[in-house]
C-alpha cells in the first residue's frame, strides 16, 4: 500500500480514486490499475477527498482558462502587427489588458499574469480552493469573455 501524489497526464495532482497507469517502452505496453489513497496526514487536517476533487476541477478550468487567454493572447497581438487606426488601437488596448507592460520592474499584473497567480494558490496545497480563488477566477473569466467580444467586432477570434 503506498500514498503519494499522482500526477496526471495534464500536470495536476489527482485526487484519491482507482486510475490506470500505462507504460510504454517503444513497441511495448503495459497498463494496470492503481489505487490512490487520501494521505491519512491530510485526513488528520481535515481535509477530504470531496476537497481534492474540488481542487482538481478547480484546477482544469484554471488551466483551459490559461490556455484560451493565452491562445487569445497570440491571436490580438497577431492581428495588432498588422492594424491600423482605430483598429490598431483597439487592438493595443485589448492586448494592454491581457499582458503586463514590458520594461517595468513592478508591473500591474494583467490577466495572463493574475491566471496564473491563481495557480501559485490553488495547485500547491492539498485543499478545497477557497472563495477567493473562486471569485477571482470567475471575475477574470468575465473580464476575457468582454475582452474576446471586443475582439470579435474587430475580425479578431
Amino acid at each position: 500500500r503506498f500514498v503519494w501524489d499522482l500526477v496526471a497526464d495534464n500536470g495536476l495532482t489527482v485526487p484519491p480514486g482507482t486510475y490506470t497507469v500505462k507504460l510504454t517502452a517503444g513497441a511495448w505496453t503495459q497498463s494496470q490499475p492503481l489505487e490512490v489513497w487520501l494521505d491519512p496526514r491530510l485526513t488528520a487536517d481535515g481535509v477530504t477527498t470531496e476537497d481534492l476533487e474540488l481542487q482538481y476541477r478547480f484546477n482544469l478550468r484554471l488551466r483551459a482558462t490559461i490556455a484560451d487567454a493565452q491562445r487569445f493572447t497570440t491571436a490580438v497581438q497577431t492581428a495588432a502587427k498588422s492594424a491600423t487606426g482605430d483598429a490598431k488601437t483597439a487592438l493595443d488596448r485589448i492586448v494592454k489588458a491581457l499582458v503586463n507592460e514590458a520594461g517595468i520592474s513592478y508591473p500591474q499584473p494583467m490577466l495572463n499574469a493574475q491566471l496564473s497567480a491563481i495557480t501559485r494558490v490553488t495547485n500547491v496545497a492539498d485543499s478545497r480552493p477557497n472563495n477567493d480563488a473562486e471569485r477571482r477566477l470567475a471575475d477574470l473569466e468575465k473580464e476575457l469573455a468582454a475582452l474576446k467580444a471586443d475582439a470579435a467586432k474587430l475580425g479578431v477570434k
